[in-house]
């Protein structure tokens, strides 16, 4: 029994849902870029793929038993303001996991009896195994005229996450390993000033990744 819906726009290419086993299919995703960056898209995703535990599900506990992301294409553009979208969008995850995990502790922490149902935390979403894939990136520097861009292949292949316990952490994560990569590829390319720009928005992750590389490009 599987469903389909497509929309004309080019932010959805089409979903599929699937009711036994539980799955959710969409495909050809474009994540529009963050305010602020001239960038049209952010990411270009060919497939999102989730199977849910149903049984679980059934009984409010969130349960994912396998998330498969492809990552076709990022876009990792640094602007005039001197910041990097993907750091800027992995400061708006912290923040939302913060005020998250507060919400969750005022809630769990109330003495009202009352307002137990109400004030208990929201369950945590169990996800079983996470396969992401990653295609290539462009860095796209937007603060010169005409905008310098340089691809990189990425060749991330089927990495595997095990036993994650929040989405927000689950995509911190897919960000790390493009900054990281991203700090290898500008090390690599020499790309000196723009390096130093985004070591110092991603901070130590890039320049543990430089110092990991720079001997071989002297």
């Amino acid at each position: 029994d599987s469903k389909r819906c497509s929309r004309t726009d080019d932010e959805i290419g089409s979903i599929r849902l699937h009711v036994n086993p539980a799955e959710i299919e969409v495909r050809r995703i474009k994540i529009s870029n963050l305010k602020g960056f001239r960038e049209p898209y952010l990411a270009i995703l060919p497939e999102v793929f989730i199977r849910i535990h149903l049984p679980d599900l059934l009984k409010g506990k969130p349960h994912i038993e396998l998330m498969r992301i492809h990552v076709e294409e990022v876009r990792v553009e640094y602007n005039a303001a001197g910041q990097v979208n993907l750091n800027e969008l992995r400061k708006i995850l912290t923040q939302k996991q913060t005020v998250q995990a507060k919400s969750n502790t005022a809630r769990s922490s109330s003495p009202s009896p009352s307002s137990s149902k109400q004030n208990t935390a929201a369950p945590q979403v169990k996800i079983d195994r996470t396969v992401l894939s990653l295609g290539k990136a462009i860095y796209v520097d937007t603060s010169k005229k005409p905008a310098y861009l340089k691809e990189f292949i990425l060749n991330v292949h089927e990495q595997t996450l095990e036993n994650a316990t929040d989405p927000l952490a689950v995509t911190q994560q897919i960000i790390i390993a493009i900054l990281s990569r991203a700090g290898m590829g500008l090390a690599g390319a020499r790309l000196d000033q723009w390096g130093a720009e985004v070591g110092a928005q991603t901070g130590e992750l890039f320049q543990n990744a430089k110092k990991g590389l720079e001997g071989f490009f002297k």
